[in-house]
């Protein structure tokens, strides 16, 4: 595994950012929403759950709650109501740290960005609203705009046709053993902020994007 100073940053022409638990602290946020309306429903699902489900999409998560904790409530419905409630919730929820470095760092130095992520795009747009700094990241993509969520590529891969960039130019930068495995599978360079995951090896590890500001050369 390479240090991150070793990626070829010359030759990274977009990064595209994970969101929850990358760019903003949404992770816990729609995890207590989530709990909130289960609960309405007689079910009680366990704190730990969260870290089971971090980086699925809905139907993964659905499914992973269905076979590990035996939720038989209609879960369609739950995320639709999850859905109906995140606004408020969402309001000012804050970045993570170093995330509007990162974003200011590879704007200006011309690179482009965008944002992948395995919530709806209703989520994403409402997690990134309150920060100007994201006000720039128009390309987006939530997992109701692509055909497969992760760990498919599918969503990195269209944020790299939209930015008109080859995967291989690209830099992900993940937070879930989840996204890692989509960003491995499109083929761009990819940076794991967090601990390393024990199989799916990323090019670089950081352990939390304020620890290091990019550094792009011409």
């Amino acid at each position: 595994m390479n240090a991150i100073q070793a990626l070829p940053w010359v030759d990274i022409d977009a990064v595209l950012f994970d969101l929850d638990g990358t760019l903003v602290n949404s992770e816990p946020v729609w995890f207590e929403v989530a709990r909130e309306v289960l609960l309405e429903v007689g079910v009680d699902l366990p704190h730990e759950a969260h870290s089971e489900i971090i980086g699925m999409g809905t139907e993964e998560a659905g499914a992973h709650l269905r076979e590990r904790h035996g939720v038989t409530a209609d879960l369609r419905a739950v995320w639709r109501e999850v859905l109906r409630r995140l606004p408020g919730a969402l309001a000012g929820v804050p970045a993570m740290p170093g995330a509007q470095a990162w974003v200011e760092a590879t704007l200006t130095a011309g690179r482009q960005a965008a944002v992948v992520s395995n919530s709806p795009r209703l989520q994403v747009d409402l997690s990134l609203e309150h920060h100007a700094w994201a006000d720039a990241l128009h390309v987006r993509f939530g997992v109701d705009e692509v055909p497969r969520p992760k760990p498919a590529p599918d969503g990195y891969l269209h944020a790299a046709r939209a930015l008109g960039i080859a995967p291989e130019r690209c830099l992900v930068v993940e937070d879930s053993a989840t996204g890692l495995e989509a960003a491995l599978a499109s083929g761009a360079w990819v940076l794991k902020v967090g601990q390393a995951h024990p199989t799916l090896k990323a090019h670089a590890v950081l352990g939390a994007l304020d620890a290091w500001r990019p550094t792009f050369r011409a």
